[in-house]
């Protein structure tokens, strides 16, 4: 085994230290030479360093076996104690040579003497400062301390080996690594001179208050992060945090566990004076609120305070406008715009079982602190990006957004209560036939089981997930898609996989929508303005654990099996609209192929869609394929799927589909050039653009994110054109919006207002215009109901139904 010295020239201000050495690295008897060390060299080169200025070494100086150095780093378990000989060290034990290793380690440390030391991924990580997790704990400012005492400042990020795995990760290492470049300059750790005031009293509290109401009752305008801290469960408000600067905040709490009935203020006076205030302040015109996820936040403040809080910026908002896709946490993107950066989110967030309130409190301050500097940082990237005009409309949706979540969807909750035992009852039933199919107990909804019953036992050849993998990556899989092969392998498992997929998805009916909490009559669920990377909302239970995630039903009623698919339609009808009001839901047609055919610029196409003939039938005749076989085969195609693809989707030979794709492109010149030019886009910027200006800029490698981004662009486009129309929607207070869900608005107004509503929202729909140079409007179609939302019907059917129900110019 050979020993591999760390290299570098004495008193180097930066020091990388890795995990082991590598084959490459083995052979070369010099650490980081092989493919990690030259993804190390381009990352230290991108962020301006140059790699012979470092000094570089390893944790271990001996190549492990088979490179894992799990074999010699060890976290014991009952199932797996330290093996005899082993050391400890921190909180894991250690192979004796490991121990040995690390001293030579500390040694160097000192030899060099840098400013800065840099742990490459996990395990140097936890051998230097004790910590776990890379990715929480990478650009950190953090202290480690040898041995001796001495200790040295340090900034982990990711190993390159990991790196060349995930490469999205490249760019925050590069992030980090620039970091590291300020922070060499100097050995010492300039921690901010934060100004946090977390147990004040009652009259420090009303002073800093109405020092801020005084600043906005005097014209100004105030910028003011604002951040809670919640018990979700007892429905409590723990503490609120406000921030004026990068360093200023106070932490007012409303919990305590030292007061002897629980509350931090000794009188209810007290804390409704505060209160008071916090409501001036907070909807004060002057007041410029900023916050990260703040709906969670507006949410609580409307429950249980009473008042709407619509902030002027919201950071995760910001951060998904500008790299929509990338992450969107607090600590992520504190961790990439602010100057001092240092995990914090582990820090008493058990707060009201262990631990020190004042951690807490300071937790909080810390939450306003970060969520500042974001901020401002977040503005000129936006600025930078051009992309202000886009972030200013995605926080215009805040409002009505915060509307919908407060004011939820009635249900009939008699019939939700049946509903749930009919789907009780089919779940049983179905796990009945799949015991007794098997002979055996199975848990249809354990992977472990499935694949063990599938793979082990009936000995059928394994299928692998590849979605979201590398392509030399893949899971072993029991999804539904799984099912799918596993019934074309085995004919004879058709029914138990059917039953297994159907048991499975009543058991999201029953769970996820059936049996969630909350107000009986009304079904209140959170939107997530930043949920997808396409700009479409997302949503899910509340913050209270109440609702349900609304996306679920929409999609489930389309693609499940008909009896799955009447219990969708049933769950649908258990939504009706408050007494004396019309529902209505609106519905974008076709949009997502409408904007595909306008990238392409195809006169034939727009034709088709213009006419409302039967696309898919005149597309069948394009490629000489049945109408069902050409919609799946020419929406892959279109959204660059390859001939293999579409072959196994559609159930036909490679030769068949290369010959299909050859005549559609033939017949739809258009559609190849568009896809040329966003893979040219991609190449040159690795961003692509929507009409409407939104951007989506690509961290991954170009080659394996082409369909991503041409589907992102149909997508996003689409999601917009919903999104400004529920917009100018909210502004008709007589038109109360209750759901979007996917392209659909659903919509409510009272009987007195008859059928005025349909023309004016079809007319909003008819003015959202997507800027083609042949302008695109994306028609929408109307269904209503004085039901329920399963029932919706067209106008004429509609106006049918009402007959014995007095609506004003509805007959």
């Amino acid at each position: 085994m050979r020993y591999i010295h760390g290299s570098g020239p004495d008193g180097a201000k930066i020091l990388l230290v890795g995990e082991a050495p590598g084959e490459q690295e083995e052979f070369a008897g010099k650490p980081f030479v092989g493919t990690a060390g030259g993804e190390l060299d381009r990352e230290l080169a991108d962020a301006g360093i140059s790699r012979h200025s470092c000094y570089v070494t390893n944790v271990v100086k001996h190549r492990p076996p088979g490179n894992d150095i799990s074999q010699w780093i060890i976290s014991p378990t009952k199932k797996r104690p330290a093996p005899t000989g082993f050391v400890p060290y921190r909180d894991r034990y250690v192979a004796p040579s490991v121990k040995e290793h690390i001293e030579d380690l500390w040694r160097e440390i000192n030899a060099v003497q840098p400013n800065v030391i840099v742990p490459l991924g996990g395990t140097a990580l936890w051998v230097l400062t004790g910590h776990d997790s890379i990715t929480s704990w990478r650009g950190s400012i953090i202290e480690t301390k040898g041995e001796d005492g001495r200790t040295f400042k340090c900034i982990p990020t990711y190993h390159p080996a990991a790196v060349l795995r995930q490469y999205p990760w490249r760019w925050d290492a590069v992030q980090d690594f620039r970091r590291v470049r300020a922070e060499a300059e100097f050995p010492q750790i300039k921690d901010p001179k934060w100004n946090f005031l977390i147990r004040p009293t009652y009259d420090a509290t009303i002073g800093i208050l109405n020092w801020l109401l005084a600043r906005l009752d005097g014209g100004e305008s105030l910028k003011l992060v604002v951040d809670i801290e919640t018990i979700p469960r007892a429905l409590q408000l723990a503490c609120i945090g406000l921030g004026w600067s990068k360093t200023d905040a106070i932490c007012i709490p409303f919990i305590s566990r030292s007061a002897h009935d629980g509350n931090y203020w000794p009188t209810m006076l007290e804390e409704m004076s505060i209160i008071q205030l916090l409501t001036k302040i907070l909807t004060h015109p002057f007041c410029r609120v900023v916050g990260q996820n703040f709906l969670y936040d507006a949410t609580w403040l409307a429950f249980l305070w009473g008042f709407r809080c619509v902030p002027w910026m919201d950071t995760m908002l910001a951060q998904h406008t500008a790299y929509p896709g990338k992450e969107k946490a607090l600590d992520y993107i504190s961790s990439i715009y602010c100057t001092f950066y240092r995990y914090w989110k582990d820090e008493s967030k058990e707060w009201h079982l262990k631990g020190d309130e004042a951690i807490y409190w300071t937790y909080n301050c810390q939450d306003c602190a970060y969520t500042w500097e974001c901020a401002e940082v977040l503005l000129r990237v936006l600025e930078k990006r051009e992309l202000q005009e886009q972030f200013d409309f995605q926080m215009s949706l805040f409002a009505p957004a915060l509307d919908m979540m407060i004011r939820g969807i009635r249900e009939d909750d008699n019939q939700r209560r049946q509903l749930y035992n009919i789907v009780d009852k089919q779940m049983q039933r179905k796990l009945k036939f799949i015991h007794e199919v098997f002979g055996h107990e199975v848990n249809p909804r354990s992977p472990v089981q499935l694949k063990a019953l599938f793979y082990d036992d009936l000995k059928i050849k394994p299928v692998l997930n590849r979605k979201g993998m590398k392509k030399d990556t893949a899971s072993i899989s029991v999804n539904d898609e799984a099912l799918e092969i596993i019934k074309k392998r085995e004919p004879v498992l058709v029914p138990v996989c059917e039953a297994i997929k159907e048991y499975r998805t009543l058991g999201v009916f029953k769970g996820n929508v059936l049996g969630t909490e909350g107000p009986r009559d009304r079904m209140l669920c959170s939107f997530n303005l930043a949920g997808a990377e396409t700009f479409r909302w997302s949503s899910s239970q509340n913050p209270f654990g109440w609702g349900a995630n609304m996306q679920n039903i929409a999609k489930l009623q389309v693609e499940d099996p008909p009896d799955v698919q009447a219990i969708a339609k049933e769950i649908r009808r258990l939504f009706i609209p408050d007494e004396g009001m019309i529902l209505a839901k609106f519905d974008l047609e076709k949009a997502d192929l409408q904007v595909v055919v306008w990238e392409a610029d195809d006169m034939v196409l727009k034709q088709r869609l213009r006419e409302r003939v039967d696309i898919h039938a005149e597309n069948a005749k394009d490629i000489g394929m049945s109408r069902q076989m050409a919609k799946t085969f020419v929406h892959l195609t279109n959204y660059g799927g390859k001939a293999i693809t579409a072959a196994k989707s559609c159930g036909i030979t490679v030769h068949a589909a290369e010959h299909g794709q050859k005549r559609w492109f033939q017949a739809h010149p258009g559609i190849l050039d568009w896809h040329r030019r966003v893979e040219a886009q991609l190449q040159s910027t690795r961003t692509v653009a929507n009409k409407f200006g939104y951007k989506r800029f690509y961290f991954d490698r170009i080659d394996s994110v082409f369909n991503e981004a041409l589907a992102w662009i149909p997508q996003s486009t689409v999601a917009i054109c919903i999104n400004k129309t529920l917009k100018a929607v909210s502004a008709r207070r007589e038109i109360q919006l209750l759901l979007q869900v996917h392209d659909e608005i659903v919509v409510q107004w009272a009987y007195s207002l008859g059928l005025a509503p349909v023309e004016q929202i079809n007319a909003i729909f008819n003015s959202i215009i997507v800027p083609y140079e042949d302008p695109l409007i994306i028609p929408a179609e109307c269904k209503l109901s004085v039901k329920s939302w399963g029932d919706c019907v067209d106008l004429k059917q509609f106006k049918e139904e009402c007959k014995n129900v007095c609506i004003p110019g509805v007959l």
